[in-house]
């Protein structure tokens, strides 16, 4: 009885947390890579012609357009308290970075912004439907967890998760470009914040016993 009683306080924890816009500014990436182009129409093009094949190869690019993409100092994207955050979130639980994109780029920024290195190889997982991948990937951690969150810049991510496992943990870091594109189902969404270091804040505060009815606590809207 004591060991159950235990288990409810200290839950085990997983922390699922998305890369692009929510701890790296991928904007803020992408407008520094077309800055180094003649013109945003130079960009796409060169681009469009890396990607020919489905994927990022920058095989088909010449040299000074592969060093653009492949020398870029992509640590200086990452959000300044995400490091701290991470290795506070890892005295907690285990953290698991999942992230949509190209199956050749992506690994390379998440691993050039330091944070593969943090969180370790194993735990950096990329899909190309985030929607389907995060129920695949729930169903997984739900073997292991008894405390599921989920923090991420895309509140259309955390309704689908939601939708199929009520009793996980959402946080919306409402930032960037959907920002305003609300779930439909409202009560999808635990907490919303408007930065990383808020949902930390979240972390410490309510998510310490794990209750059979979830209660929605949110910022103003």
């Amino acid at each position: 009885f004591l060991s159950i009683v235990y288990q409810m306080i200290q839950p085990k924890k997983v922390f699922v947390i998305d890369f692009d816009n929510t701890i790296y500014d991928n904007d803020r990436l992408k407008k520094s890579l077309v800055s180094n182009f003649p013109s945003v129409n130079t960009f796409k093009k060169i681009y469009s012609k890396a990607k020919s094949s489905g994927f990022f190869d920058p095989e088909k690019l010449e040299q000074k357009y592969k060093d653009i993409f492949y020398k870029i100092p992509f640590k200086k994207f990452l959000i300044s308290e995400a490091t701290e955050a991470i290795k506070k979130l890892r005295k907690k639980g285990r953290v698991v970075i999942f992230s949509f994109g190209d199956k050749n780029y992506q690994p390379l920024k998440i691993k050039e912004s330091g944070i593969e290195n943090l969180v370790g190889r194993k735990n950096v997982m990329i899909v190309q439907d985030k929607k389907a991948g995060v129920i695949k990937l729930i169903q997984q951690l739900k073997k292991k967890y008894n405390q599921i969150i989920i923090i991420d810049d895309v509140a259309e991510v955390l309704e689908k998760a939601y939708e199929k496992y009520p009793q996980i943990v959402t946080i919306w870091i409402r930032y960037g470009r959907y920002k305003n594109k609300l779930p439909l189902l409202r009560n999808s969404i635990t907490y919303e914040v408007r930065s990383f270091s808020e949902s930390i804040d979240f972390v410490d505060r309510f998510t310490g016993i794990i209750s059979p009815k979830k209660s929605h606590i949110k910022l103003p809207v």
